[in-house]
């Protein structure tokens, strides 16, 4: 099941795939990493969809998803604000770019990585929402490899908080 979120900003639309793509973004959930992909237009976001991605006739939903409130809240070091990168840090992390329309950064890991055994494949939705929550602070086309690590193990934090809550308010 392909589980992507996307989204726009003014310059440009964002594809995150937290269950692993390969470095030319193609889905590869047995070797792949996670990725976010930058691309210019919709003809692009189509393309990775369709011919990148493993589809077959699966049957789709397209979600909006709108943020009512954010909480300012510390969290112990998981989405901090990272150093500056030296340049060749910059060089190995930074973007791919794969055409004039279409760049991608891959994770370190996936949502199926075993350091995720507890929630292996059913955090993606916490992941996203971290994702895009995340973007709201720090532009996307900034990221590196290590931020992608950092919003993964965030999202699986976040899934098994609220899977498995240490306290529980009863409604009635």
């Amino acid at each position: 099941i392909l589980k992507v979120v996307i989204w726009k900003d003014k310059i440009c639309y964002y594809i995150f795939d937290p269950a692993g793509r390969n470095a030319k973004a193609f889905s590869n959930y047995a070797n792949g990493t996670a990725a976010l992909i930058n691309v210019k237009d919709l003809d692009s976001v189509a393309e990775i969809l369709l011919s990148r991605s493993v589809l077959e006739d699966q049957k789709f939903v397209l979600a909006p998803v709108k943020v009512l409130k954010m909480v300012d809240e510390k969290c112990d070091e998981d989405l901090e604000s990272e150093r500056e990168p030296t340049q060749t840090e910059k060089a190995s992390m930074s973007y791919r770019i794969m055409s004039e329309k279409c760049a991608i950064v891959n994770a370190n890991m996936h949502l199926g990585d075993k350091c995720f055994e507890e929630a292996k494949f059913r955090q993606a939705l916490t992941i996203a929402i971290a994702a895009m929550t995340y973007a709201k602070i720090s532009p996307p086309n900034t990221w590196y490899s290590k931020t992608l690590d950092k919003i993964l193990r965030f999202g699986n934090k976040l899934y098994v908080e609220c899977a498995h809550p240490k306290v529980l308010v009863d409604l009635t």
